[in-house]
């Protein structure tokens, strides 16, 4: 499972995403530069969705960088998305793209490691530290039925890998933070329609499309990269919403966590076999109504106005979907998980 060991004959592209934060996107290209050595030519693109703070001008007077523009209604899927095709468009392709986030900043010798464990059919995601949190994550996933992707730090499997000093650990899905794509598999790939995953599950999808034409995910177990969120992003919860507000997000904006079309789509095509891929649809749908009946408990609650037949439907409403959350959950345990 390794590329040849001449590292320094082989070509890797960065493409990354940005929309403002100039300070993060300096800090990481710097660290990307850092890394050049380890390769034979390292082209670095970075997608601009239309930032407002220097970001533009600071990217025109660096060398050996391709801009790509955006208006600001890419985000963040439609950015990768943008990218990634400009790159296969082109005649000559490296044999690496590194998909990394502006806010994540390689180690000196990080690129080195990631190949070391790369190949034609494998894609290689790292570890990092969270310099926020002050805490390891990185960019793999374990496939848990009902559970669906989990972080493989959160995992077992990981502890026994770094007490064994396994250097490599296979893993079942990657996502953009920092992860070393193999430019043979993604040609063949079929990439995630960005206008229905224009943010937040695009990558996931993709690490579907790549397993689907016999890519193989492998995470390093050495923390590779910091990273760094910023300032804290606020995310709505169920619980904050009105019914309208749910609905809205739910149905019409594709760029939501909640969105119910997208989501069934994410937890169909993230599954490893059928069987996983009914269970996932089934939880997606179970989720959702409990989400729903919870919304519409505490914006009666919020409103003052509690028709007690009203309340009590909802009530059990939300204990059948989380009775069928729960039971479900049981009766997945009970098969053999696909990855042992």
């Amino acid at each position: 499972m390794s590329f040849p060991d001449a590292n320094r004959s082989v070509s890797v592209t960065a493409l990354l995403a940005v929309h403002n934060r100039l300070e993060l996107t300096r800090r990481c290209l710097a660290c990307l530069r850092a890394n050049a050595s380890a390769v034979a030519k390292l082209d670095i693109i970075v997608i601009d969705d239309g930032s407002a703070d220097g970001t533009a001008e600071w990217l025109a007077a660096q060398e050996m960088v391709t801009v790509l523009k955006g208006d600001g209604s890419l985000w963040f899927g439609g950015a990768i998305d943008l990218g990634l095709r400009f790159l296969l468009g082109r005649t000559a392709t490296p044999d690496f793209v590194l998909l990394i986030n502006n806010d994540t900043f390689l180690k000196d010798g990080a690129l080195a490691r990631m190949l070391e464990s790369a190949s034609e059919r494998d894609v290689v995601a790292a570890a990092y530290w969270t310099e926020d949190t002050k805490k390891v994550s990185s960019a793999a996933f374990l496939w848990r039925r009902w559970h669906g992707l989990i972080n493989i730090v959160t995992s077992p499997i990981w502890q026994k890998s770094r007490a064994n000093f396994q250097r490599v650990v296979q893993v079942d899905a990657v996502a953009t933070t920092v992860v070393l794509v193999p430019m043979p598999i993604l040609r063949v790939a079929v990439l995630p329609d960005a206008k229905m995953h224009p943010h937040n599950r695009y990558d996931a999808i993709l690490s579907a499309r790549l397993r689907q034409v016999g890519a193989r995910f492998f995470c390093n177990t050495a923390v590779l990269a910091d990273h760094l969120y910023g300032a804290p992003i606020l995310r709505p919860t169920a619980r904050t919403m009105r019914v309208g507000q749910f609905l809205r997000e739910s149905f019409f904006n594709k760029r939501s966590v909640f969105h119910f079309v997208g989501g069934l789509v994410l937890a169909w095509e993230a599954a490893p076999t059928w069987l996983d891929s009914y269970i996932a649809v089934f939880a997606r749908l179970a989720v959702f109504l409990r989400q729903l009946v919870g919304v519409i408990i505490f914006s009666i609650k919020a409103q003052h106005h509690r028709p007690r037949s009203i309340v009590l439907v909802s009530i059990l409403l939300y204990q059948i979907a989380f009775c069928l959350h729960y039971q479900a959950g049981i009766q997945s345990r009970c098969h053999q998980s696909y990855y042992g």
